[in-house]
C-alpha cells in the first residue's frame, strides 16, 4: 500500500479492490512493512516503522497487544477483518493502545480486535479493546468484540476527534459503576461515527453501546440492536450533545424498574441531543429519555 495526500493532508491509502472478504474489501497493495514477511508480529511491525510509513497485515490470528508508541502510521489487513484477527487474550492490557502523540493520519482498518481487558488509568481500566488518548485515529471496516474493561468494554476514547467508519461494537463489556459505555466510551470528544452497527454490548450501568460524557459526536446512519444497561441500553449522554442522523436503535433493554431508565437514548445532566430522522422501537423500558433539552425530528 502506498500513501498519498490529499489537499487538506489526509493520508489517502491507495489501493486495488480485489473482491468482499467478510465486513471489508480485500486489498492488494504495495507494502512498506508486511506482516508476516517483514516481522512475524505486528508489534515488531510497528516498532521498526517510521512515520508515513504503512503496515501491511496478511490474513491471520496474531495474539498480541499492540500500541502504536507515537507512531503516526497506516496499520491496514490484506484481507479484512473476517480473516485477520489481533486477540488480547491474556495480556491483561487494551488490545490496541493509542496515546503517544501519533497524528491524525494514524489509521487502523481491516481487523477484528478481540480480548482485551484494558489500560489501567486511575482507579479504572479502560479500553478493552481499543484505548485511544489524544489521537485522531481513523478507525475503519474494525471489529470490535469480546472485550472487556471497567470503562469503553470495546474502545475508550480521550480528547478525540477521530473518524469511525464501517465498524461493529459487539458483545464487549463494561462494567463500571456510571457512565461506562460497553461497546464505546467518549469523554470530552467529538468523533464523526458513521455506517457502523452496535450489537449486543454491555454496560452494568450506563451507556449499553455508547457512553457519552463531555463530549459532540456526529453518529450517522448507524445501528443500534440488542444492547444492555441499567440506563440508556443503545446510548446515554452525560454533559454531551450529540447530533444523530439516520440512525435506528431496536430492541435495546434498560433497567425496568422505572420508565425514565431509557431503553434507546437517555440524556442527563446538561445534556442537548439532536436526533433527527432517527427510528426507535421495540427499547424498553423507553424509547427516548431526556432530562436536558433535546431536540428530535
Amino acid at each position: 500500500m502506498r500513501g498519498s495526500h490529499d489537499i487538506n493532508g489526509t493520508m489517502r491509502l491507495v489501493c486495488t479492490t480485489v473482491g468482499l472478504i467478510g465486513l471489508t474489501a480485500a486489498v492488494a497493495c504495495a507494502a512498506d512493512i508486511e506482516v508476516p514477511g517483514d516481522y512475524p508480529t505486528i508489534q515488531q511491525a510497528l516498532d521498526a516503522a517510521s512515520d508515513g510509513m504503512e503496515i501491511v497485515v496478511h490474513p491471520g490470528v496474531y495474539h498480541e497487544a499492540i500500541d502504536f508508541g507515537g507512531r503516526t502510521v497506516a496499520l491496514v489487513s490484506s484481507g479484512g477483518a473476517a480473516v485477520t484477527t489481533i486477540d488480547g487474550a491474556g495480556f491483561a492490557t487494551s488490545t490496541v493502545k493509542l496515546g503517544s502523540g501519533e497524528g491524525p493520519e494514524t489509521v487502523l482498518a481491516g481487523f477484528t480486535i478481540t480480548g482485551g481487558t484494558g489500560t489501567l488509568r486511575g482507579f479504572d481500566f479502560v479500553g478493552g479493546g481499543l484505548y485511544v488518548n489524544n489521537v485522531d485515529l481513523q478507525l475503519r471496516d474494525c471489529v470490535l468484540e469480546g472485550n472487556e474493561a471497567d470503562v469503553g468494554g470495546g474502545a475508550w476514547l480521550l480528547t478525540s476527534d477521530a473518524v469511525i467508519d464501517r465498524c461493529v461494537f459487539r458483545d464487549n463489556l463494561a462494567t463500571g459503576l456510571s457512565t461506562a459505555g460497553g461497546g464505546l466510551f467518549l469523554s470530552i470528544s467529538s468523533p464523526m461515527i458513521s455506517h457502523c452497527r452496535f450489537e449486543n454490548n454491555e454496560a452494568l450501568s450506563s451507556g449499553g453501546a455508547i457512553g457519552s460524557n463531555a463530549s459532540d459526536p456526529v453518529i450517522r446512519n448507524c445501528a443500534f440492536d440488542g444492547n444492555i444497561a441499567t440506563h440508556g441500553a443503545g446510548m446515554a449522554n452525560l454533559n454531551s450533545d450529540p447530533l444523530l442522523v439516520g440512525s435506528t436503535f431496536r430492541g435495546n433493554l434498560a433497567d425496568e424498574t422505572y420508565e425514565t431508565n431509557g431503553g434507546g437514548i437517555k440524556s442527563s445532566m446538561n445534556s442537548h441531543p439532536q436526533v433527527v430522522n432517527c427510528i426507535l422501537w421495540d427499547n424498553v423500558p423507553s424509547q427516548i429519555i431526556d432530562t436536558g433539552t433535546s431536540s428530535t425530528t
